[in-house]
């Protein structure tokens, strides 16, 4: 295993590239417009007026993502000849004080790969949401695993770059970064976010494996269910708190907080925050 620094680029020498698509964005935010519309055809003018807001407010981020997604620092997974490359820094930081955010693993390192599976469901005001995540799990015999774990340690203690929006009328302050395309669970699992959160990496997992079958052991699919929260011992929930913290689902781990310890908005944040600078 070998660490490189931000911006180092395999992807021109790979015969396969994981990407996070973007055009999902486009989508989300014609339907942010559309909604006010339909409250307009409607002659409901108050609500109109509202959704208009809320979709001023979230264009300008979503535009900044996509053009983000756009650029060569999009991507999580290359696979070379030769060894698999992965990027530990989201193209959303791409900003952030540089550092050794690249990897290349030999294959011979590599001792199996397969697809993981988690569905849960999480409380809302109209009742409860599934979830499936999905992420492809590399198990890593290399002796600079805990480099690794210390690398993604130190990449959440970072903060992003400031970032305007609306011509520069709003500015957004630094924060740690909360998203992390990879993780590093238990002793030696390298775990890559497919379908996670604001992950939707293109080509799909089948694909990956299919490719990898070549260079290492390719294992049986692991499927993983969360019970109802309200039945989880209190390891069993912080557990799965850790877990959505991981995946960046900061409002889902903070409302599982309130409903579950009636904690505050302000004491569930800030629990949530403390979870992640703890989290090796």
């Amino acid at each position: 295993m070998q660490f490189h620094p931000t911006g180092t680029d395999p992807t021109t020498e790979a015969f396969l590239v994981c990407r996070n698509t973007r055009w999902n964005l486009l989508v989300l935010l014609a339907v942010f417009w559309a909604i006010p519309l339909v409250w307009w055809w409607f002659e409901v003018r108050w609500i109109a007026y509202a959704c208009v807001v809320l979709a001023l407010l979230l264009t300008g981020p979503m535009l900044g993502s996509w053009r983000k997604r756009g650029r060569a620092e999009n991507w999580v997974l290359a696979l070379l000849p030769d060894a698999l490359w992965v990027n530990l820094r989201d193209c959303e930081y791409h900003g952030a004080e540089p550092g050794l955010t690249v990897v290349s693993i030999p294959y011979d390192e590599v001792l199996a790969a397969y697809k993981s599976v988690h569905r849960y469901k999480t409380p809302d005001s109209d009742g409860d949401v599934s979830h499936r995540d999905v992420y492809l799990d590399l198990q890593i015999s290399s002796p600079q695993r805990e480099q690794l774990r210390g690398a993604l340690q130190q990449e959440r203690q970072l903060s992003g770059p400031r970032r305007k929006y609306l011509g520069g009328l709003v500015t957004v302050g630094a924060k740690n970064l909360k998203q992390q395309p990879v993780d590093f669970v238990g002793d030696d699992l390298l775990r890559i976010k497919f379908t996670v959160g604001n992950y939707g990496l293109r080509p799909r997992v089948k694909h990956v494996l299919a490719e990898l079958r070549r260079y290492t052991t390719v294992r049986e699919e692991v499927d993983q269910s969360t019970k109802d929260w309200e039945k989880l011992s209190d390891a069993e929930f912080n557990t799965f708190l850790r877990k959505l913290v991981l995946d960046g689902k900061d409002i889902r781990a903070i409302d599982l907080l309130r409903r579950r310890t009636g904690k505050s908005t302000v004491e569930a944040r800030e629990f949530v925050d403390e979870i992640r600078r703890q989290v090796q």
